[in-house]
């Protein structure tokens, strides 16, 4: 596997990735096990989505952590999207670009919604250029693993009803975790 194309700064992290979780580091290193660093290292290099498994308490947080710090930045044209998509969803209490999702989530929650002239973006939009991490993905009800189809294949939701239909952008690394 050749990490020649990957953005420089994930193969600088892959390679000062520290063998354990209890030496110090700097800003940028990778505070995870070598194994897992290289891991979500080769996730942001190849733009793959990553399942994490494991106990309560083993990490899995801190590697979606990590998976958002090695994000390239974002373009100025990604981050004005990002920015009229957060617009549109006051409510939302992300920060960052990673967006927190549990397994309670409805797929109307999801997807968004339009109703009338109020267009609300779901989280799957407002993780656009970002992580969505899906927290016990396992739990998720089915309709809502279900409506993972339309964003990971198109990267993109569509609002349809009857009147309109609207195109929202959804392109993002999904992070799934899983308890033992």
């Amino acid at each position: 596997l050749s990490l020649a194309k990957a953005p420089s700064h994930v193969g600088d992290l892959l390679h000062r990735a520290p063998t354990t979780t209890a030496e110090t580091h700097e800003e940028n290193d990778l505070p995870l096990p070598i194994l897992l660093g290289q891991a979500v290292g080769l996730a942001v290099a190849g733009l793959h989505h990553l399942y994490l498994v494991g106990p309560r308490g083993s990490g899995k947080s801190t590697a979606v952590d990590a998976l958002a710090r090695l994000l390239p930045p974002l373009s100025p044209v990604q981050e004005l999207t990002r920015g009229l998509l957060q617009e549109l969803a006051p409510s939302s209490s992300d920060s960052g670009r990673v967006v927190r999702v549990g397994h309670t989530v409805r797929p109307q929650a999801l997807v968004g919604s339009l109703r009338g002239a109020e267009l609300r973006p779901g989280r799957f939009s407002l993780a656009h250029g970002g992580v969505l991490l899906a927290d016990e993905l396992p739990e998720w009800d089915r309709d809502a693993i279900e409506s993972l189809r339309e964003p990971l294949e198109r990267g993109a939701v569509s609002l349809t009803r009857v009147d309109r239909s609207v195109e929202l952008p959804a392109q993002f690394l999904l992070a799934g975790t899983g308890n033992l």
